[in-house]
C-alpha cells in the first residue's frame, strides 16, 4: 500500500486487522482503577513499567485529614522508598485569595495533588516517566485542584532523584487520614 502520509478508513482497517495500526500515539491504555474508601494507602503493584515508559494517574477523591494532601512514594524493585531526602520537588500553589506561593524541597514524599481538610473534594492528574528505566531520573508532573476555601490548587515537578527500577506507586493521606475516591492509572503506548 503506497502511503502519502493520510490514511483511508479502508487502511486504518486493513493495517488493524494485520496488528499494524499503532494509531497516533500516545494513547492511554488503562492499567487498574480503585475505587476505595476508608482506606490508609492505595497501592498500585502491577504498573507495567516494562511497557509503559509514561504512566497517567488520576485522582477523584476526599480524605479524612487536616491540611491533608495525598502523597507519592515509589516501589522500587519491590520495596517502599520513604527515606528522607528520597524525593525532590517544586511545586506553584494558588489560592482562592489570587495570591501565589512556591514549594521546593526535599524530603519522604512527593505530592498527588493540593491539601485541604477533611470531607473537601480534590481532584488532579499526574504523569510519570522513567519509572521502568534503570538508568535514568523517575520524574512527575502533577496538576490538582481542591475546595478548600475556595478553589485552589497545586502544580509542579518532583523526582526521585536516583536512577532505579521504580515498579510500583503508594498513594497515602499525608497527616495520616483515610483515603475515599477513585484512582485511575494508565500507561501512555507509544510514548
Amino acid at each position: 500500500m503506497s502511503n502519502n502520509g493520510i490514511f483511508s478508513p479502508k487502511d486504518i482497517n486493513d493495517l488493524s486487522a494485520y496488528g499494524q495500526w499503532s494509531g497516533m500515539g500516545g494513547q492511554l491504555e488503562l492499567i487498574q482503577t480503585q475505587n476505595v474508601s476508608g482506606v490508609v494507602n492505595v497501592d498500585f503493584l502491577d504498573i507495567k513499567e516494562s511497557k509503559y515508559n509514561v504512566h497517567f494517574l488520576t485522582i477523584i477523591c476526599e480524605s479524612t485529614g487536616t491540611n491533608e494532601s495525598i502523597g507519592v512514594r515509589f516501589y522500587e524493585s519491590g520495596t517502599l522508598n520513604s527515606g528522607s531526602g528520597s524525593y525532590v520537588l517544586a511545586y506553584q500553589n494558588f489560592y482562592a485569595s489570587g495570591s501565589f506561593d512556591e514549594t521546593a524541597s526535599s524530603g519522604s514524599r512527593l505530592f498527588a495533588t493540593r491539601f485541604n481538610d477533611s470531607g473537601e473534594q480534590k481532584c488532579s492528574y499526574n504523569y510519570f516517566s522513567n519509572l521502568g528505566d534503570v538508568t535514568r531520573y523517575s520524574h512527575q508532573t502533577i496538576h490538582s485542584v481542591a475546595n478548600h476555601s475556595g478553589f485552589e490548587g497545586r502544580y509542579g515537578n518532583g523526582a526521585r532523584p536516583s536512577a532505579t527500577l521504580v515498579d510500583g506507586i503508594r498513594l497515602f493521606g499525608t497527616t495520616g487520614g483515610h483515603l475515599t475516591g477513585v484512582f485511575s492509572l494508565y500507561g501512555v503506548e507509544f510514548s
